[in-house]
This record gives structure tokens, sequence and C-alpha cells, in this order.
């Protein structure tokens, strides 16, 4: 079973190596313990499927109960409104500038 976005990769510097750590999207863990759940709960056989090593499903199993409960509360763009500037005067003038630069083709 090949699932898109399943994982990221990420790189951990460890002294003279770097080592690649593997992280499991949200949706992909809540995926294999429902696989787990309707094929009779074998981390082995689940780990061939979603080639995933049986030690990281059986922690997975583990937390179920977060796992499931959680879903994703952040969402990618974040709007922050009614923040008051510190300096007002100097923010409008920046972003007169910025307007002024943009509008020039400068940056």
């Amino acid at each position: 079973m090949i699932l898109s976005n399943v994982v990221r990769e990420v790189g951990v510097s460890n002294k003279n190596r770097i080592k690649k750590r593997t992280i499991y999207y949200l949706d992909t863990k809540q995926e294999v313990l429902e696989y787990l759940q309707t094929n009779g709960n074998n981390q082995s056989e689940a780990g061939r499927v979603f080639s995933i090593q049986p030690r990281i499903i059986s922690n997975w199993v583990k937390q179920k109960n977060e796992i499931t409960d959680t879903s994703y509360k952040r969402s990618k763009t974040r709007v922050i409104q009614n923040i008051k500037a510190r300096f007002p005067e100097k923010e409008n003038r920046l972003l007169l500038w910025f307007d002024l630069q943009r509008s020039e083709n400068k940056c």
C-alpha cells in the first residue's frame, strides 16, 4: 500500500554523522491503527504493508488513545488579529516604504 505525503525525513546531527529520522504524520498513524483493528492486530503484517518497523507500530498502539483523539489543531496559515503595534508610526512608515519599493519592482 503506497500512501502520499506519508513521512518527512529530518536530518539530525550526532557529532560527526548525520542520521535521518522519519516523522510520520498523524493521518498515517491513524490509518495504520485502523488497519490493525480491521485485520487482526498483527503488527508485523502491518509493518510489511506500510513499510514501517513493527517497533514503531507497537509504540503507536501504546499511544492509541492519544492518536485517535487528536486532530490537526493548527492551520498552515495563521492570522493573528487585534495586536497593537509597539511603534505604530514607524510601522506605518515602513509599510509605505515597502509598498513604494514593491511598486518600483525593487524587491
